[in-house]
């Protein structure tokens, strides 16, 4: 039987179209998106996103020891790159997890630079800080969709995570009672996003980690409350 031409463009657009589909490699889950960690224990999970400024930064760590609490740092690797060894002694002793390389919205850029934007900046802490960051991913903006997590999946990343809760501590509007108000609701498996650089973090803070132990909480490291990391 013979084809017709306009039959043989159309297999031909079907066979080019299917191979720029992406495809998952055979035994390689997803990477699961989650918004909160295990709800079986009374315990919260403070996360701080971005590393505006190390100065910032290094408030925040040093509150967090004073309280003997635990945070988790998710610094771009950009910032980190740009200061290694002052990085490293900030973030001594707290976990960091993987936040890209530059903070690019996941979703509007092609699957190779997502790839990039995972592995340069694990690659990039980890050199800074001298030890292996926490294997959760948390993109930029929380944006994220199949191929995100496809990739992240590959990667190792078993978890990416959102938040339970925010702070919206990068509001215009934000004050230390917002943040406060915002970052304090959370019940056993919460996260609570905030970030490394507004001041009203920093001065809600205190309050904040004494609000969860008042209230019989441990503030522990993400990946601890994901079960991927002591």
């Amino acid at each position: 039987m013979r084809i017709r031409p306009v039959v043989l463009l159309v297999l031909a657009l079907v066979a080019i179209l299917g191979s720029a589909l992406p495809v998952e490699a055979a035994g390689t889950p997803l990477s699961v998106l989650v918004n909160r960690g295990r709800t079986d224990k009374p315990w919260v999970a403070l996360t701080f996103d971005d590393g505006w400024t190390l100065d910032a930064c290094t408030k925040i760590a040093n509150i967090l020891r004073a309280e003997h609490a635990t945070g988790t740092f998710l610094v771009t690797g950009g910032h980190i790159a740009s200061a290694p060894k002052q990085w490293k002694e900030a973030l001594a002793g707290f976990p960091v997890a993987n936040h890209s390389f530059s903070h690019p919205d996941f979703t509007t850029i092609r699957p190779i630079k997502v790839r990039w934007q995972i592995a340069h900046n694990e690659a990039v802490i980890g050199a800074a800080l001298d030890r292996p960051m926490v294997k959760v991913l948390r993109p930029p903006f929380g944006a994220q969709n199949r191929t995100v997590l496809r990739i992240a999946g590959r990667l190792g990343y078993t978890r990416t995570v959102t938040w339970t809760m925010s702070a919206a501590d990068t509001s215009a509007y934000s004050t230390v009672s917002t943040v406060y108000r915002n970052s304090v609701g959370g019940g056993p498996g919460a996260i609570v996003l905030m970030h490394c650089g507004p001041p009203e973090t920093i001065a809600a803070l205190p309050a904040i980690i004494r609000s969860y132990k008042a209230r019989g909480f441990r503030l522990v490291g993400l990946g601890q409350i994901l079960g991927v990391a002591k």
